[in-house]
């Protein structure tokens, strides 16, 4: 059971329930994180119960009769909105509340940096802060950027990997580091894994044009794995045919599409992973890479981006200047150097020093006692106005 500060939902008493609504662009799924935080909030503690809605039409109304609904049913709304879109909406909601008198609780997650946005999607944002009651970010990075854009405190909440999943990966990379250490130096195969959506601002394409400069020894082999969906799949793919038709025997370095792949492929794909590679110019705490940090004996090249360098510094990981594709690739012949000399136990189980904190299990503990505080604060009011 997830404790808080005020014990759980009851706190509120029969005179007000609270309903959380997490509003979101992108579908439920396993890579959605706000839809994985609901799903755990909901499996460890009967007292809370999260609804996530897709941004839809029929989502859009059903949530602001619910709004409506609560007023009758003396219930506290609180909606909770991720990205642009979601944030508009929410907007709305909080002015057709404070028309009609209804006490509506508005959050915002900013997931990626203020450079993404355009300036009339900023104007927006500096709109928002009329309507939205409380902002959540991800990076301590986030925290000080948007804090300042905005000139409001902004709350840090630490996301990464559920624990169920975290201890999988441990077990399946431990299992297969064994049986890698029993093989011998011609049978071995570096394996490099790039995961995410495949846009324009994951730059999926950004390490071809350092491939075939990178130096094997005598029987050395990597196997490079590209697994995701998005606008860029057809470059992708035809990007990989051409790759392999060219250098893959003269090289020794095969590439292969495994699409999108569901939760249990992707967690098997990461425990015999021995190099995560991300290439984004631009990431806001990139989860992808604490999950590859679960795997032990994965190690980490991740682009000089300060919201990430600040969440994943540790023995495992290194970070390359993120235009640069020289420093990319001095970075991974480094890695290659001493994998053949059985020295893949060098740095393993080594972590990021707060490494605990970014299980989500314990990021949803901060996020109920924040929940709370904002439902206490309505029923105070509530009962002044009724006292």
């Amino acid at each position: 059971m997830i404790r808080n500060n005020y014990t759980n939902n009851k706190f509120l008493s029969k005179e007000k329930k609270l309903i959380i609504l997490y509003l979101s662009d992108s579908k439920a799924s396993e890579t959605n994180i706000p839809f994985r935080l609901v799903q755990i909030i909901n499996s460890e503690d009967s007292d809370f119960k999260i609804i996530f809605k897709q941004l839809n039409i029929n989502n859009m109304f059903l949530i602001l009769f619910k709004i409506f609904k609560s007023r009758i049913c003396n219930e506290i709304i609180l909606v909770h909105s991720h990205h642009l879109k979601s944030l508009i909406i929410n907007i709305i909601y909080k002015l057709i509340s404070n028309i009609f008198g209804i006490k509506l609780i508005t959050y915002h997650s900013f997931l990626c940096e203020l450079k993404r946005f355009s300036n009339i999607k900023l104007i927006i944002f500096k709109i928002s802060k009329i309507f939205i009651d409380e902002y959540i970010c991800v990076s301590k990075e986030l925290n000080y950027s948007w804090g300042n854009f905005l000139n409001r405190n902004i709350h840090f909440i630490k996301v990464g990997i559920s624990k169920n999943d975290k201890d999988i990966i441990q077990s399946k990379s431990i299992n297969k580091n064994n049986l890698f250490l029993n093989l011998r130096s011609k049978d071995k195969c570096f394996t490099i894994t790039q995961v995410g959506r495949l846009e324009e601002v994951k730059r999926p394409l950004f390490i071809f044009d350092i491939l075939n400069k990178i130096i094997l020894k005598k029987n050395q082999k990597i196997k490079l794995y590209f697994a995701g969906n998005g606008n860029m799949k057809q470059s992708l793919i035809q990007k990989i045919n051409e790759f392999n038709s060219s250098y893959r025997i003269q090289l020794n370095i095969d590439i292969e599409y495994l699409g999108f792949i569901n939760r249990l492929q992707l967690l098997d794909l990461i425990s015999k992973t021995n190099l995560y590679i991300n290439t984004s110019y631009s990431e806001g705490c990139l989860v992808t890479a604490m999950e590859f940090l679960s795997n032990p004996f994965c190690k980490l090249i991740l682009p000089d981006v300060k919201s990430i360098k600040d969440i994943y510094n540790c023995r495992r990981s290194s970070f390359y200047a993120t235009n640069d594709k020289n420093s990319l690739l001095n970075h991974i012949q480094d890695n290659l150097q001493n994998f053949y000399d059985y020295e893949v136990d060098q740095f393993s189980f080594t972590y990021p020093n707060d490494f605990e904190d970014f299980i989500l299990e314990n990021s949803t503990k901060f996020l109920i006692n924040l929940y709370l505080s904002s439902a206490l604060k309505v029923k105070k009011e509530f009962s002044k106005k009724n006292s």
